[in-house]
């Protein structure tokens, strides 16, 4: 039978972080390979780096430990030859590197006082046919169920990579009844729209707590639900994903250091310890969320204390859906979009019985089937939003399998081929949305009537002085922003106008406002307005 799952990493990265020590990390893949056996799936582990491994592949070695390209190009030829149905990634950012996309809504687009980010970490173009590029817009038609297993960056000692590659190994899929608890945390501001993703998701918002007043003091009753679903604060290098107190409050309580006390930690990476129940499945809304950092890792916030997603994977969790760097999403009163869109997608999936894998690929295809990609925000939110875990897990039980008499063997042949089905499927929908998917282009100016449509809510936000831009996308090329203007390109082109700035706030992290607004008709829409989360 051919391989169905493909594990990859860098092993002299391995070696050089563990030395000795990695032949229990191989151990430890190997006893996950053996339970996989049991599970019907056939999987295979690949060293990037090794000039053996990827010969079968007819491309060579991947380099040192930070060659992006040649990571792209060493798993984009293993897919093509083996059509996997799940590629499992193992290892943090400095064992197999993400791949780093170039942020149109920040400093590397020369935008004064945008968003801060240069470039966004991803996994997405992994799970893109797509050449290797910088470009966000090359990757608007995902075709793969990638996930990665991370072990802490940095680390000499691999006791946490041993225990959440046996983790996986040990996972089973549960009936539906042991998800239907679920814990949902929220800053208060942003209650009215995690009330709306709450009664998408799971029917109602009646689980919702806001911090504050829940501040960061949890029971282990209280984390007990399987699913996790958090739209809070957080930062770069944070252990902690935080609420927010209003100037109202911080007046009425008289605190005198608002920077200090503005974002009160909400749930942290040591509230955690021994608390997770095993088979969580957390969707997090947060800036940073899935920014991985250990103990050692130099930062003043971090003091001994690692990230909050590894944490959630080591007490035990299946998998972990969010961010990589500053996201947003919609001012409160407005419709879900950005971050609340994706993680409501991701849940849905999860929930409906799909592996963890499938569910993050069936999102970021529901979040473009959508409509969502109409704005540099958009593109922003689906390059960085990543699963890690293991891409093969289901948490829900599929319905059928109660009802399945046919031997273990027969079972796992019909599944492994309607697998082969839905992933013959999904790629074809991946490669439709490649095919009519926009390029990003950026006009030179504004013109003076969009201009001056926009200075109302650039007041109204307090971002009085910032630069507006002129973004196009296209569709198939950049001919639009190029200045080709025949009937078809203007026919394709969709143009927004967008605006981002810093808000001025005493706050622990800094707020950034963006504003996108399409033109139509040579008029400007009224905006969507998102808010860092």
């Amino acid at each position: 039978m051919d391989e169905t799952k493909i594990i990859v990493t860098h092993r002299r990265a391995l070696d050089a972080k563990y030395g000795a020590a990695v032949s229990r990390v191989m151990k430890a893949v190997d006893r996950l390979i053996a339970a996989d056996a049991k599970r019907g799936i056939v999987s295979r582990l690949v060293a990037l780096d090794r000039a053996a491994d990827v010969r079968p592949f007819g491309t060579p070695a991947m380099r040192g430990a930070t060659d992006r390209e040649g990571a792209k190009r060493v798993i984009d030829a293993i897919d093509r030859k083996l059509r996997p149905h799940y590629i499992l990634i193992l290892g943090a950012w400095d064992v197999v590197p993400m791949q780093l996309l170039d942020n149109v809504m920040g400093s590397l687009y020369f935008w004064p006082g945008g968003d801060p980010d240069e470039q966004v970490p991803s996994d997405l173009p992994y799970a893109c046919d797509a050449k290797f590029s910088t470009r966000p817009d090359e990757f608007q038609g995902p075709t793969r169920v990638v996930g990665r297993l991370p072990d802490v960056p940095g680390a000499r000692h691999p006791t946490f990579l041993v225990k959440v590659l046996d983790l996986a190994a040990k996972a089973k899929p549960l009936p539906r009844e042991a998800y239907d608890a679920w814990l949902g945390i929220t800053t208060a501001t942003w209650k009215g729209t995690s009330a709306m993703t709450a009664r998408q998701v799971f029917g109602s918002s009646r689980h919702l707590l806001a911090s504050p007043p829940q501040l960061d003091r949890w029971s282990r009753a209280k984390l007990r639900p399987r699913v996790h679903f958090i739209n809070c604060h957080g930062g770069p290098g944070d252990p902690a994903y935080r609420g927010e107190l209003t100037k109202r409050d911080l007046k009425k309580a008289r605190i005198r250091d608002p920077k200090a006390q503005a974002m009160p930690a909400a749930i942290s990476s040591v509230s955690l310890k021994g608390k997770v129940t095993r088979g969580t499945v957390v969707a997090a809304e947060c800036c940073f969320g899935a920014e991985v950092f250990g103990p050692a890792t130099p930062g003043a916030r971090r003091q001994g204390k690692t990230a909050v997603a590894l944490q959630y994977l080591e007490e035990g969790a299946y998998g972990f859906f969010g961010a990589t760097t500053t996201a947003y999403g919609p001012k409160p009163g407005q419709p879900n979009t950005w971050s609340d869109v994706i993680c409501e997608l991701f849940l849905k999936r999860v929930l409906a019985g799909a592996s963890l894998g499938r569910a993050a690929l069936m999102a970021r295809h529901d979040y473009v089937n959508q409509g969502e990609l109409t704005d540099p925000t958009a593109l922003k939110t689906l390059a960085q939003f990543c699963l890690l875990g293991d891409p093969s897990i289901h948490p829900v039980e599929r319905k059928s399998r109660r009802r399945d008499a046919r031997p273990t063997i027969d079972r796992h042949r019909f599944d492994v081929e309607r697998r082969k089905l839905r992933r013959a499927e999904l790629r074809l929908l991946g490669e439709d949305l490649a095919a009519v998917s926009r390029k990003l282009g950026i006009e030179e100016s504004v013109p003076d009537e969009w201009l001056n449509s926009m200075v109302a809510v650039a007041r109204e936000f307090g971002l009085d002085g910032k630069l507006a831009r002129v973004f196009t996308l296209t569709r198939h090329s950049l001919a639009f922003a190029e200045g080709d203007r025949d009937a078809q390109t203007v026919m394709d082109a969709l143009q927004v106008l967008g605006l981002v700035g810093r808000l001025e706030a005493d706050e622990l992290f800094p707020t950034f406002i963006a504003v996108m607004a399409e033109v139509k008709g040579g008029k400007v829409m009224p905006p969507k307005v998102g808010y860092s989360k």
